[in-house]
């Protein structure tokens, strides 16, 4: 069983690099992050002349002009959907794109090592035959895999069919 649930992991990787990757080329998270596509949709609001521009006048560093934005469409079903009470992935879609999630990954990496530090110490120490540590690590690494996925297609784009 254990075997099984290690091999679930590579599963994760597997389908990233061969079918996600393949399909979805272009990363777009730099315009995704500075406000020059909207978060949403994806759909390009500026240039990048436009956005040099902007800083230029307002005398902004690159820090100062990050900032993600929705289009007019995008903010209006936004709007639509919280009278109406219905549930959008666009705090999702924020937490993939902003620098919460380097954080939340290096957490899910912190937490995957230990849990493997803590099981191989189990088995040699201890002789546990009920592996929890094993499965919990095996649970944050799904979840990191998940996660890495929905980020790449989030900030990226198809590959235009040719």
């Amino acid at each position: 069983m254990y075997m099984l649930i290690s091999l679930v992991p590579f599963i994760y990787m597997a389908y990233f690099y061969f079918f996600v990757k393949k399909k979805w080329t272009e990363n777009i998270n730099f315009d995704l992050s500075y406000g020059m596509r909207c978060y949403c949709c994806k759909d390009r609001m500026l240039t990048t002349e436009e956005l040099a521009k902007s800083m230029f006048s307002s005398d902004k560093s690159m820090e100062d002009a990050k900032g993600l934005k929705l289009c007019e469409a995008c903010e209006r079903d936004e709007q639509l959907n919280k009278i109406f009470d219905k549930k959008s992935d666009s705090k999702f879609k924020r937490l993939l794109i902003s620098e919460k999630y380097n954080r939340l990954t290096t957490i899910f990496l912190v937490l995957m090592v230990s849990c493997i530090a803590i099981d191989i110490l189990d088995i040699i120490y201890i002789e546990g035959n009920i592996r929890y540590f094993f499965l919990l690590g095996q649970v944050f690494q799904l979840s990191f895999w998940y996660i890495l996925i929905k980020r790449w297609k989030y900030t990226a784009i198809k590959k235009p069919q040719s």
